[in-house]
């Protein structure tokens, strides 16, 4: 069954370092291949430099000492990251994505959910942003030798929308799937190790990496992400964080505007911060508001839209007898562009929609 863990904590402070954030600047000015070089050999924290020679860096991490100086310096205030050109910078880092079983909605996110970002989901009520994110739950403890992430799953559920019998429905769907490949692939197709983990995994041993955390009010979701360095540090195979949903607890109190848009804005950086440090893939569903015109909007306004670095917006069809159809809008990438597409949320979970049509 689901692991439920209930945290009742006081409100404090949410931020990160000022070194934390010149050390993020950065790496992410070095190119892709030397910044995971660095953070793999155990340097993507201003504090792992503490005492460290630049040559020992280099040498441990096996990219070139320019790089290494150019990020001490940076990190002693003397200069400023070298930013690369912008062809250079705009190269996507190699796949490190959690599938969302959508092939159409994978290939608009080049490759699924990446890890190190904030991805955020937003849609009315129904629309579809829980059914995602547990599919996305069950798709991150895929083990390694199938392809997967083989990762744990901490889930924030704010609003009480999971549900432990759709994830089993949606988990008994992935182990199904993976044996049926297995029962269809001839003996010599398939490595043994592809083949040990698919006999042996099972229902429970997915849901059992998913350990969902249930708040009640902001104090709790802010107290929450504030311990989120002690949450990852409790789960180290935690591969997908997800928060269901920030408005819910933020729209409770809107009275004093110009904390709600401090607090959001350091709740924002907190969770870029996690997310690139610990190599995560951070999740948060969001609700919807309205502009004086009618348009739709997400909801919590300028002060949460830049934290987010990637966003799908998910609308139910129109027509009725398309019930289990969703619409999705990739709306914000950093490498591909806006992308319209279709998908269905059925009993498995989510898939693509077998006669795609053309979306308006």
């Amino acid at each position: 069954k689901l692991q439920f863990l209930y945290l009742i904590a006081g409100l404090r402070g949410v931020g990160v370092p000022m070194d934390d954030a010149r050390m993020q600047l950065a790496l992410r000015a070095l190119p892709p291949a030397h910044h995971r070089a660095l953070r793999d050999a155990g340097y993507a924290h201003a504090a792992d430099f503490d005492g460290a020679a630049a040559g020992e860096v280099a040498a441990a991490a096996g990219v070139p000492r320019a790089a290494v100086d150019g990020v001490m310096r940076a990190l002693q205030g003397r200069e400023e990251p070298a930013w690369l050109p912008l062809a250079a910078s705009g190269e996507e880092e190699e796949a490190r994505h959690i599938l969302t079983f959508s092939k159409a909605l994978d290939e608009a996110l080049g490759g699924g959910v990446a890890r190190g970002r904030v991805t955020e989901i937003v849609g009315r009520p129904g629309a579809g942003k829980t059914q995602l994110a547990m599919q996305l739950a069950v798709n991150t403890c895929i083990p390694a030798e199938v392809g997967g992430c083989d990762g744990d799953v901490v889930y924030l559920d704010v609003e009480g929308s999971v549900l432990p019998r759709r994830c089993r429905q949606i988990a008994e769907a992935l182990v199904d799937h993976l044996r049926q490949g297995l029962s269809r692939a001839s003996a010599g197709d398939l490595d043994p190790a592809y083949r040990l983990k698919v006999r042996n995994l099972s229902v429970e041993a997915v849901l059992n990496r998913i350990h969902v955390m249930r708040v009640l009010d902001r104090a709790q979701v802010v107290a929450a992400l504030q311990s989120l360095e002690e949450i990852l540090a409790a789960h180290p195979a935690c591969k997908l964080f997800v928060v269901d949903s920030i408005a819910f607890a933020f729209r409770q109190d809107a009275d004093n505007f110009a904390q709600r848009s401090h607090l959001l804005a350091q709740v924002g950086l907190a969770l870029r911060h996690a997310a690139a440090k610990h190599d995560i893939a951070v999740v948060v569903l969001n609700q919807v508001t309205h502009r004086p015109d009618g348009a739709l909007l997400p909801a919590l306004g300028a002060a949460w839209a830049p934290c987010a670095e990637t966003r799908v917006w998910l609308r139910a069809a129109a027509d009725p007898q398309d019930a289990g159809q969703r619409q999705a809008t990739v709306t914000k990438h950093a490498h591909h562009p806006p992308r319209d597409l279709r998908l269905e949320v059925c009993l498995a979970g989510i898939r693509d929609v077998l006669a795609e049509l053309p979306v308006a």
